[in-house]
């Protein structure tokens, strides 16, 4: 309303208004941050989870084995990362204990290399979280963790050919 009188109060003066935009600028950007809010809380509500896309092959933990894993998460937030475990008789951070951070990309993928193990976990983590280098349980949902998704790599098929 305010902005009609504004725009009303020049008409008529033998002159245009100082800008003749005002007039529908306004309400415009009112709608378009409107819109980007609404946008906004939509993503916010979205629940943040993890999957895997790549695992590597089953296999006893080996400190001088590496092999790639890698990944998608939804519903991170600026300054989320990934801190990847793998299980060979306790769950070990990954890739080392003094590189435990797992970056997450602008398209939400994540990639990093791992130790082999018997099974994998991803955690979504706030700041501020600092993982142990080693753990027999891994830690629940909640505090500085978002989310805990487990994996079981696939099996190596092994075919006893003595039979043959």
């Amino acid at each position: 309303m305010s902005v009609k009188l504004y725009c009303d109060a020049t008409k008529g003066k033998g002159r245009p208004p100082a800008s003749t935009d005002i007039c529908w600028t306004k309400p415009l950007l009112v709608g378009i941050l409107i819109l980007l809010s609404a946008c906004r809380s939509r993503h916010a509500e979205v629940e943040p989870s993890i999957e895997f896309s790549r695992l590597p092959q089953a296999g006893q933990g080996s400190p001088e084995k590496f092999d790639t894993i890698e990944g998608r998460v939804t519903g991170a937030r600026t300054g989320q990362r990934i801190v990847l475990f793998a299980r060979s008789g306790v769950w070990w951070v990954q890739p080392t204990a003094s590189e435990p951070f797992t970056a997450i990309q602008p398209d939400f993928k994540w990639k990093n290399v791992t130790h082999p193990g018997n099974a994998y976990a991803a955690l979504l983590v706030n700041p501020g979280y600092r993982p142990p280098p080693i753990l027999n349980v891994l830690p629940k949902k909640g505090g500085l963790v978002v989310a805990v998704p487990v994996q079981l790599p696939p099996l190596r098929l092994q075919k006893d050919f003595r039979s043959y």
